[in-house]
């Protein structure tokens, strides 16, 4: 192991098959968590079609539904991820300093905390009496984070 707990692969198909690993476990924790023997059942269904989990997997299955995925797929080369939970328009978006921590705010009066290497919420949402949330900002020190809200009240969260 290296520093980090992380294991330098040298096959480029390994390494793009570990790659998509993490992100079929990503995309379908919910699944998994609730069923693991279902797992290709449950989320299968729902991986990138060009992911190596997915051509790997697939031909093991029959009757496998086909799903176009909308959340974790392949845009251009790179991973992209779908945050879902808020019920209204998101306003605004941001990155904590070190890019680990992703908050949003939205029309529906909250304000998410989001694992960006995971896309899990890493905490329940966080709610005033406001009716919408028009900005999030983080604090240089990563640990607060600042709302604006359309009732001309500014929130300052300690996350």
């Amino acid at each position: 192991m290296l520093a980090h707990d992380t294991l330098q692969v040298q096959h480029a198909e390994l390494s793009q098959f570990f790659r998509d690993a993490r992100a079929f476990v990503a995309s379908s924790r919910e699944a998994i968590e609730r069923s693991a023997a279902h797992v290709y059942l449950s989320a299968l269904p729902f991986a990138a079609k060009d992911s190596l989990i997915y051509r790997r997997f697939t031909g093991l299955f029959t009757g496998l539904i086909s799903i176009d995925t909308f959340g974790i797929d392949r845009q251009g080369g790179q991973i992209i991820m779908t945050l879902t939970g808020h019920t209204k328009s998101v306003n605004s978006v941001a990155y904590s300093p070190n890019g680990l921590i992703l908050a949003s705010g939205s029309d529906d009066g909250t304000v998410r905390i989001w694992d960006t290497r995971s896309g899990e919420e890493i905490m329940s949402p966080l709610s005033s009496d406001a009716d919408e949330v028009h900005s999030v900002a983080f604090a240089p020190n990563g640990k607060d984070v600042a709302s604006g809200t359309e009732a001309a009240e500014i929130h300052i969260w300690d996350i």
